[in-house]
């Protein structure tokens, strides 16, 4: 039956298969020419590589323990509408190719979070451990420590979901604990920065304190010396005096032996003295006997 004498359902069904028969052919036309060819392998690549993909996800979920259980039910979900759609890409059906773009870039992102989630949460562990090993103070400790429990349950969620804004909240306590820890580093420098002064000015006050003691030790050392040249002093002194007595000896005896010649001289002088008034007398008494003599004769003249 042609087209022209056909009516009702008939017309329907004949007008359908006409439609297939002209694609099937525009297709077989397609398929002959270089530029189809070319685009067929260019699809059965990208089918491989998806393939391949899925695949790889496959085993990732198996061996991996970064990613969260709830978070692998989610992407295995995933996996298995991939795999369907690349069955229909395969079929010809161009609208698969858009299903298995969506749920490859979903699994990416939903592994990468999880990954990232468990990178913060053995970071915040790290963190934890070095902080008891700091010596900050208690109530900067406190607050470090509160910030990372917060950082803990932001990454456990961002794991479990994948959405964005536990990511957010991850980034901007973390950026807060950096401040924190310098803060706290700074602060702890300071302080041993004002311990080290301290220590060195009581240093200080002890070594002016120790060097009375050291002049001390210095001066009597200095003076033992001076004890002993004041104990020789006296031996010399001593000489000295013996030798003066000496001296005063020796001039003590010349002015005596001085005085014993003085002395005999004296006597000399004194007995040539005397033997002159002696002298004198008897020359007196000499003159003194002529002139008795001649009142004697005057007298005797008188008389005649």
């Amino acid at each position: 039956m042609s087209l022209e004498e056909a009516n009702g359902d008939a017309e329907g069904h004949i007008k359908k298969a006409i439609s297939l028969r002209t694609k099937a052919l525009h297709k077989q036309l397609e398929e002959s020419s270089p530029e189809h060819k070319a685009k067929v392998k260019a699809q059965k690549k990208n089918i491989a590589a998806v393939k391949a993909d899925v695949t790889s996800f496959e085993n990732a979920l198996k061996s991996s323990n970064d990613i969260d259980s709830d978070m692998k039910k989610t992407i295995k979900n995933d996996l298995a509408a991939m795999k369907t759609a690349v069955h229909s890409f395969e079929e010809g059906e161009d609208d698969a190719k858009k299903t298995i773009k969506q749920k490859m870039d979903s699994i990416k992102k939903k592994i990468a979070s999880s990954q990232h989630a468990q990178k913060v949460l053995e970071d915040v562990h790290e963190l934890e451990e070095a902080l008891e090993e700091q010596s900050f103070e208690e109530s900067t400790v406190r607050e470090m420590k509160d910030n990372l429990e917060h950082i803990s349950k932001d990454a456990k969620l961002y794991s479990k979901s994948g959405e964005s804004k536990y990511k957010s909240a991850i980034d901007k306590r973390m950026e807060a604990f950096k401040m924190q820890l310098s803060d706290a580093k700074k602060s702890l420098e300071e302080s041993q920065d004002k311990d080290e002064d301290e220590d060195q000015v009581a240093a200080e006050e002890d070594q002016d304190e120790d060097e009375p003691k050291e002049d001390a030790v210095l001066e009597e050392d200095e003076d033992e010396p001076a004890l002993e040249e004041d104990e020789d002093e006296p031996k010399e002194d001593a000489a000295l005096e013996e030798d003066e007595e000496e001296e005063d000896s020796e001039e003590d005896s010349y002015k005596s032996e001085s005085d014993d010649d003085a002395s005999k001289e004296v006597a000399s002088d004194d007995a040539a003295d005397d033997a002159a008034d002696a002298d004198n007398d008897a020359a007196e008494e000499d003159a003194e006997e002529p002139e008795a003599a001649l009142e004697e004769d005057a007298e005797d003249s008188d008389d005649a």
